[in-house]
């Protein structure tokens, strides 16, 4: 599986990764997203704030005001990112979808910034 593109985010070391066929096959089922893989990566390497999932205890929600074009450009990007332990030990993370929102979940849990 090729890898579209890797982040790390301000509050983990982990490399969080995407690949081309989940981006295709998962993010892109968004039509907002679409062609825009390098905003996903900005909103993990430099988001307004980093949650923890509500219902998911090793997912992280990142969010960043909407830089999307016209008639996307409102709101916040929402993108979703599980963590798991590999081989070794090592931590890890990968995309598992982005989208657009009106504004973070009341629900969940502020971790970064903190």
């Amino acid at each position: 599986m090729a890898t579209l593109f890797r982040a790390t985010a301000p509050h983990n070391p982990a490399t969080v990764e995407c690949s081309a066929k989940w981006w295709k096959e998962h993010i892109e089922l968004h039509p907002e997203m679409i062609g825009h893989h390098a905003l996903v990566q900005k909103v993990i390497e430099d988001p307004l704030a980093i949650y923890q999932s509500a219902s998911h205890p090793n997912r992280n929600v990142f969010y960043r005001p909407s830089e999307l074009p016209p008639p996307f450009n409102r709101g916040y990007i929402r993108v979703i990112v599980e963590y798991e332990r590999g081989w070794r030990g090592a931590v890890r993370g990968r995309v598992i979808t982005a989208f657009l929102v009106d504004r973070p979940a009341q629900a969940e849990r502020m971790l970064w910034p903190t």
